[in-house]
């Protein structure tokens, strides 16, 4: 199980599933590797903070709608296509950085509608309160989201203090391809596990 695995809190309040969904997006590296890509990618804070929102929204639109709906999808399958996002974001930096990010916008939203449902799938498999189902499921998208601007915070400030160094430009080649493979392989041996 990769890091879309949920636990159930220890106690069944919205805070705790708050928190839940907080310490999974910091401890979720597929999120945390996907994030810092887009945000290598995007460069530019303001353009970063765009895509990240269309990521979030495409996270919380599946997250939310597939646990309501009760949506269950094979979980192994959606952690395939959920590496293999990491991966294309990488390649994409290897190529070079889009002249129009429209294109790539779309795909960030995509992949955010993917991650969402992987989510979802091992959101229901939580025990929730008779009722509360509704309230429990906000709290961890909130905490998900809060989690996720978190992590954006620290991974700006780490790109901010290495582009200070003057091996910058083979840092941050040597980041895309690290991406590429680790998604890429991910992927492919997850595959391989599924079959």
């Amino acid at each position: 199980m990769l890091a879309h695995g949920v636990r159930p809190p220890p106690d069944d309040g919205i805070f705790d599933f708050g928190w839940l969904g907080f310490t999974h997006m910091l401890t979720g590296w597929d999120h945390l590797l996907f994030i810092a890509g887009v945000v290598l990618l995007a460069w530019h804070p303001k353009r970063a903070l765009g895509l990240l929102s269309l990521f979030a929204l495409g996270h919380s639109i599946t997250l939310i709608t597939a646990t309501l709906a009760g949506w269950r999808l094979d979980p192994a399958l959606v952690d395939v296509v959920i590496a293999v996002s990491v991966g294309v974001v990488g390649t994409i930096g290897l190529i070079g950085r889009p002249r129009r990010f429209w294109w790539f916008g779309l795909l960030v939203l995509a992949f955010g509608l993917v991650h969402g449902l992987g989510l979802a799938t091992r959101f229901q498999a939580l025990t929730l309160p008779p009722g509360a189902e509704l309230s429990r499921l906000l709290a961890f998208n909130a905490g998900v989201e809060i989690g996720q601007a978190v992590a954006v915070y620290l991974i700006y400030l780490l790109g901010e203090a290495l582009t200070y160094r003057p091996k910058w430009p083979r840092i941050e080649r040597a980041s895309f391809g690290g991406l590429t493979v680790v998604g890429l392989a991910l992927g492919a041996a997850l595959t391989v596990a599924r079959l």
